[in-house]
């Protein structure tokens, strides 16, 4: 094998090499944009649950009334969890089998790409 084949095996794996780098930067990239957004939204639900057991404060008339109000929030803020937890462990589960699949698909890539470029060095 001559110089420049061996220079062009060792270049092509360098090129494959960064755009897998690329891709995995994207896909990181990508969960990381989904679970930001559920972070945003738990805090939403947070504020939104001050701002009821504030409004229940306010508006009561007697203790009793505050009371209620107050567990009724805290009941439904943590149906709400429940619900966004659950939905953030299949979040979870799904990046999972994402970079479970970007692994596997790379890792028969670099191996294609070493069985090339090794005989070649």
């Amino acid at each position: 094998m001559s110089v420049n084949d061996t220079l062009n095996a060792v270049n092509h794996f360098s090129d494959h090499s960064l755009a897998r780098m690329a891709s995995l930067t994207d896909l990181s990239l990508g969960i990381f944009d989904r679970l930001a957004a559920k972070q945003i939204a738990a805090m939403d639900l947070l504020v939104e649950h001050g701002n009821d057991i504030l409004a229940h404060a306010v508006g009561a008339k007697d203790i009793q009334t505050l009371l209620k109000g107050q567990f009724e929030a805290t009941q439904d803020l943590t149906r709400l969890i429940m619900a966004e937890s659950r939905t953030t462990l299949a979040m979870a589960s799904q990046a999972n089998h994402e970079f479970q699949s970007w692994f596997k698909n790379n890792l028969a890539e670099v191996t294609t790409d070493l069985q090339q470029a090794v005989p070649a060095v």
